[in-house]
């Protein structure tokens, strides 16, 4: 996330943001977290139903990032600028 923030901030100075990594960007981000979630949940910090819960909205959301390209749509991740 600390990545995400200085990638982000020199792809918009050099005004080289691509296709590519507008998609790449949140499922690295995607994996990232989910990976937390399934440790936490390992290692009894968080119950596994949250962790359940959240890969379940997480499928749901890229299921629809996935059917955007296909209607003409390109959807951007939110900026915290």
């Amino acid at each position: 996330m600390g990545a995400d923030l200085i990638d982000g901030k020199i792809a918009r100075y050099f005004k080289s943001e691509s296709r590519t990594g507008i998609y790449l960007d949140p499922m690295v981000d995607k994996i990232i977290i989910n990976s937390i979630f399934i440790y936490l949940s390992y290692i009894d910090i968080i119950p596994v139903w949250m962790a359940v819960l959240n890969l379940i909205r997480e499928f749901i959301v890229q299921t629809i990032r996935s059917i955007a390209p296909v209607k003409g749509v390109v959807l951007k991740t939110g900026s915290l600028n």
